[in-house]
């Protein structure tokens, strides 16, 4: 079913400001079109409120869509790598980690590889 359905985007590469970014991942997110009204009326709410909607451009709304689910995600990523941070990891575990770790390396490698 997914594959008969219209693709769009990403129009940019979203970048966190507070982090040195290491590789882009591309995510495609199927939604409703009551999701796709949600994420542009609050993205659309929180970054400029005071901007006519009835004029809005499609790059404009699908950079607030994207925008927005960007976003969201990062901050709940960075909610879960502020608790993993303030606990440490016991020694049990420590081992999974690293090799989580080197699984995103495998996976993921940077530009200096």
């Amino acid at each position: 079913m997914n594959e008969q359905l219209p693709v769009f985007g990403p129009t940019e590469v979203f970048v966190d400001e507070d982090v040195t970014p290491a590789v882009v991942v591309r995510v495609a997110y199927a939604l409703s079109r009551e999701q796709l009204l949600t994420a542009l009326s609050i993205g659309f709410t929180e970054m400029n409120p005071d901007r006519d909607a009835v004029n809005l451009t499609v790059d404009e709304v699908r950079r607030e869509v994207e925008g927005w689910l960007h976003a969201a995600a990062v901050y709940e990523l960075d909610r879960y790598v502020t608790q993993g941070q303030l606990t440490a990891y016991p020694p049990e575990q420590q081992a999974v980690m690293d090799a989580l770790a080197e699984a995103v390396e495998r996976a993921y490698p940077g530009v200096d590889r």
